[in-house]
């Protein structure tokens, strides 16, 4: 009986059991970035649940007559910092630093629209920063890009049942809530057109037509006098090549006129305001000294209201 069970071909999983097996190293895979192991354990691990849920969605793919390209979990070649300075005039400015590399979107695995469980805990994450603010819960690197959707390094988020029971997110490394740092409180204009999202779009369609990886820091500042230091005050962009020379994309201006733009530590903030738009008109020095590699606008004056709760 075994020999002959032995011969036979395996069994084709059905589409049912297809899709539970990937909703599964869906869920495995995303948290394996955060599993308190060696290191080398943890990366020799979302390796291994990357390549099969490959594998589940080449079968799916193939079922449909559809071709399947690899696509490759990114999350750890993102990082985030916190820096805090004093400006020339002596006020504090908050500053969180995102840096990694960007790829072609087929190559890389987008956790917001290729895995249900990664859409799932975005939505909730973005709507628990943006509630009642009147603000979008914008990214410092885009979910397009493999970031990570709970916005925290690799190892700074686990889940925990809470005083009634439920599951609640915690940092394993100070026992409080997580500081998600890829995500700031944005106006809607600058989250979905001038400003900023015009510049991350010119990213991908330079990484798609040139197939290299771009690296990029993005900077994501905020004052206490500006919006109550909770949403961004303005971000600076520098992005380079596999030469190390800084990229050139189309971006659109104050105006909505279209223009070149080197990545140069380039200034993008928030041009829904007058104040912004004069800004960008004055193309004053750098806020920083250390900043004057390029120009870049004055950032708001403390005139500028906080956004009012809807």
């Amino acid at each position: 009986m075994s020999d002959r069970n032995a011969s036979e071909p395996a069994r084709r999983p059905t589409d049912e059991e297809l899709r539970r097996r990937r909703a599964s190293l869906e869920k495995e895979m995303y948290w394996a970035r955060h599993d308190r192991v060696p290191e080398a354990e943890r990366k020799a691990n979302m390796k291994r649940l990357e390549r099969e849920w490959n594998d589940v969605r080449r079968e799916q793919s193939a079922r449909k007559g559809e071709s399947w390209t690899y696509k490759h979990d990114r999350r750890d070649e993102w990082t985030f910092r916190t820096e805090s300075r004093l400006n020339k005039r002596g006020e504090r400015v908050d500053s969180v630093i995102a840096e990694g590399k960007i790829h072609p979107r087929e190559t890389t695995i987008n956790w917001r629209t290729d895995t249900g469980y990664g859409r799932r805990r975005e939505d909730s994450i973005r709507k628990s920063i943006s509630h009642r603010t009147g603000d979008d819960a914008g990214h410092l690197a885009k979910a397009g890009w493999g970031a990570d959707p709970e916005g925290v390094n690799a190892g700074r988020v686990g889940l925990r049942r809470g005083r009634r029971g439920r599951l609640e997110t915690y940092d394993p490394e100070t026992g409080g809530p997580p500081r998600r740092l890829n995500y700031t409180r944005q106006n809607r204009k600058m989250n979905q057109g001038a400003g900023y999202k015009d510049v991350e779009d010119g990213l991908d369609r330079k990484v798609s037509r040139t197939r290299e990886p771009i690296d990029v820091s993005i900077t994501s500042r905020t004052m206490p006098k500006h919006f109550r230091g909770e949403r961004d005050a303005y971000r600076i962009i520098t992005a380079r090549d596999s030469n190390k020379g800084p990229v050139v994309v189309h971006a659109k201006g104050p105006g909505g006129e279209e223009k070149r733009v080197s990545l140069d530590r380039y200034y993008a903030g928030n041009f829904s305001s007058p104040t912004m738009r004069a800004a960008e008109a004055r193309k004053t020095d750098g806020f920083f000294a250390s900043d004057r590699k390029g120009p870049h606008p004055t950032p708001p004056t403390s005139s500028t209201k906080p956004p009012r709760a809807r």
